[in-house]
């Protein structure tokens, strides 16, 4: 029994020196998993700002895109409008191109007349003259 006590002893021994050692090693992985859940909460909130951060630029690229909506639908009535003001000019011109015509018989048929105004006036100052 000498040798069975002793091996008790020696097993008792060993299970203690294990027993310590496995409670050492618990509290090493204690202290990783705290250190790891700290790690973690950081990461977490950093992650949360970034979104934030994210959502930030997001509100004001739309806010952006919204500016550009509306100058482009302000581009757009003016450009509607200046379309309306070219069409009304080359209506005007069309007007005139075809009113040119009249516009140079009317000159020509002046010119006539006055030209015939002129010669009777001379005319008669002419025969006047000539009468005297």
């Amino acid at each position: 029994m000498d040798s069975q006590m002793v091996t008790n002893e020696v097993l008792y021994e060993l299970l203690k020196s294990f027993r310590l050692d496995v409670g050492k090693r618990f509290e090493q992985v204690e202290k990783s998993n705290e250190i790891l859940y700290e790690y973690l909460k950081a990461f977490k909130l950093e992650v949360n700002q970034r979104f934030e951060q994210v959502d930030k630029r997001f509100v004001l690229i739309e806010q952006r895109l919204d500016q550009i909506d509306r100058r482009l639908d302000q581009m757009d009535k003016r450009f509607d409008y200046m379309e309306k003001r070219i069409d009304k000019v080359e209506g005007m011109v069309m007007d005139i191109w075809k009113s040119k015509d009249k516009v140079a018989m009317g000159f020509s048929k002046g010119f006539v007349l006055i030209n015939a105004f002129i010669s009777a006036i001379v005319s008669g100052v002419v025969s006047f003259a000539m009468s005297k």
